[in-house]
């Protein structure tokens, strides 16, 4: 019987394989899948109303045939969705953590990902061969000053959930 890890236990060490080369190398094009999925509304809508099949999904999101199809079938390669026939569900984890009204929902910090950490990786290559001061040309921060005692509103904000 394979042993269970709880998230918090050290998983154990392995090697960087093709498998692991997959992961990084397609983890941006996964997460703007999964993204798009919670942004126009595919698991809330798979959780209130299971088994749809494509074209009542297209229908209700308001997306042509085409590009519902595409987002369907990426998140159904990705084992986010799972397909029965020509019916599509959530994946029991997609129900608890990527539908917006679940009590462990994940699409807060989803979306400071998508908003906040993303863009600002787009200058990583860069910022590593600049000076510690220096600031990007393109970097939303250039040109804005931020005075000791009136910082601006954290953009994360508004993902966060209220107490």
């Amino acid at each position: 019987m394979p042993q269970r890890l709880s998230p918090a236990a050290p998983r154990p060490r392995r090697d960087f394989d093709f498998d692991s080369f997959s992961l990084i190398a397609q983890g941006h094009s996964a997460f703007q899948l999964m993204w798009a999925g919670v942004s126009l509304g595919v698991f809330d809508l798979l959780h209130r109303r299971p088994r749809l099949p494509l074209p009542k999904i297209a229908a209700a999101l308001g997306l042509a045939a085409q590009p519902a199809r595409v987002l369907v079938v990426g998140l159904t390669a990705l084992g986010i969705l799972i397909k029965k026939g020509p019916r599509f569900s959530n994946a029991p984890l997609a129900d608890r953590i990527l539908v917006s009204t679940a009590p462990r929902s994940a699409v807060p910090i989803l979306g400071w990902q998508a908003h906040i950490v993303y863009p600002g990786l787009t200058d990583f290559v860069a910022s590593l061969k600049r000076t510690p001061t220096s600031v990007s040309p393109a970097s939303p921060a250039r040109g804005k000053r931020f005075t000791k005692g009136s910082p601006p509103t954290p953009p994360w904000k508004k993902f966060s959930r209220p107490p």
